[in-house]
């Protein structure tokens, strides 16, 4: 019976040194929530910007620019560029450097797109908007590979939504 209990005993320390909760609580786990909260935040704004880019993008498609739309056009590039910015400030955990870095190029991209756009728009030409379409192809890549990473990054840390203000 006092063996039964020794081994009841190792099976139950076992048990707690060997579960997937312990590394719900380590340094490396935490800095990458803290990581991952800041990024999230930029994010989502990066996706209401861009949401209201393409919005503008497909009016000014079909008629002329207003003085507006080209204000516009220079606020969406300033706050594309603050939002890289922002990131390139941060400094990543070494686990969400890859991520980060894939980020980062997203924005930059972004930017040279909605700038080049500008320039298409307010010198009616051609060629800007062409390299302004491949950028913006490219920073559309970049994030989907950089978001691809990102879930698999939180999902090996077992970080939720909820844990980064992610879910809807």
């Amino acid at each position: 019976m006092k063996k039964l209990y020794v081994i009841s005993f190792i099976l139950l320390i076992f048990g707690f040194s060997c579960s997937p909760h312990q590394s719900m609580y380590s340094p490396e786990r935490d800095n990458i929530v803290d990581w991952a909260i800041k990024i999230v935040d930029i994010r989502l704004d990066y996706k209401e910007t861009n949401d209201k880019f393409y919005i503008l993008q497909r009016k000014l498609g079909s008629s002329d620019p207003t003085n507006d739309d080209i204000f516009e056009l220079e606020n969406t590039y300033e706050t594309i560029s603050g939002f890289y910015t922002k990131i390139n400030k941060i400094i990543p955990p070494t686990q969400a450097s890859s991520v980060h870095r894939k980020i980062k190029e997203q924005y930059s991209l972004a930017s040279d797109a909605i700038l080049q756009y500008y320039i298409s728009v307010i010198q009616n030409d051609l060629i800007y908007y062409e390299k302004s379409v491949e950028n913006a192809k490219e920073a559309d890549r970049i994030g989907d590979l950089a978001d691809d990473e990102f879930i698999e990054l939180l999902s090996k840390y077992s970080i939720s939504c909820s844990e980064i203000g992610l879910c809807e």
